[in-house]
């Protein structure tokens, strides 16, 4: 819908960077549209990204003070094989960002360098459970991470920077090395993810007992 006073559908900047923040803002502002579109603020999206910052500094709060819901372990980088399948989605994530923001392609770079970045970390912590994350790799997460979005949300950034003890200033960090990924050990084990998944539906479906019938053995 089209913003107008008459319809009093609009924010003036100050009152949108106190009901957003002003890296929520930007980062919503960021997801509006690129290049010639029309852009296209969503409060919902808005709300979400002060969602999505707030849960960020959050987990490297937890992380610094290492709280036990955070599980984590020592080791090689490459030890097991879901270590490198996350190290080669951080190098990916990387590139992809670093190509957008050459483009002014802010919202392809915030998709790339945050959400989906995010989902990827999601998932390693998801499969490495009770055996905990590797260390080290969660440590390049997050100075991997911070600095990806460094150009829309500074203020997040510069409080990570904080957090973890890092000296100087995320702003004048220079971006993460750009590295080759291999696209195949990623496309490998998104196959094998999903059909664990399916295979763990299909089990579940397999042994939900049908309406009149004993659980069938297996």
């Amino acid at each position: 819908e089209k913003m107008s006073k008459s319809t009093g559908n609009f924010l003036t900047l100050s009152d949108a960077i106190e009901k957003y923040s002003a890296d929520g803002m930007r980062l919503a502002l960021a997801d509006a549209g690129d290049s010639v579109e029309d852009a296209n603020f969503v409060d919902k999206t808005a709300d979400g990204a002060v969602l999505r910052l707030y849960n960020w500094i959050d987990f490297v709060t937890d992380v610094a003070n290492k709280k036990p819901q955070i599980a984590l372990k020592d080791g090689p980088v490459d030890e097991r094989l879901i270590d490198r399948v996350f190290e080669h989605e951080m190098r990916r994530a990387v590139k992809l960002t670093d190509a957008a923001y050459s483009k002014l392609m802010f919202k392809d770079a915030m998709k790339e360098g945050f959400y989906i970045l995010q989902g990827v970390l999601n998932k390693y912590r998801e499969i490495c459970g009770s055996e905990g994350m590797n260390a080290k790799l969660v440590d390049r997460f997050i100075e991997v991470q911070t600095l990806l979005i460094c150009p829309i949300c500074p203020h997040i950034a510069e409080e990570v920077w904080e957090i973890t003890g890092k000296k100087g200033f995320a702003v004048s960090t220079p971006f993460p090395e750009i590295l080759e990924y291999d696209p195949v050990l990623i496309e490998s084990s998104e196959f094998l993810a999903e059909t664990v998944r399916d295979v763990r539906l299909k089990l579940k479906d397999r042994l939900q007992p049908k309406k009149g019938k004993a659980p069938a053995d297996i």
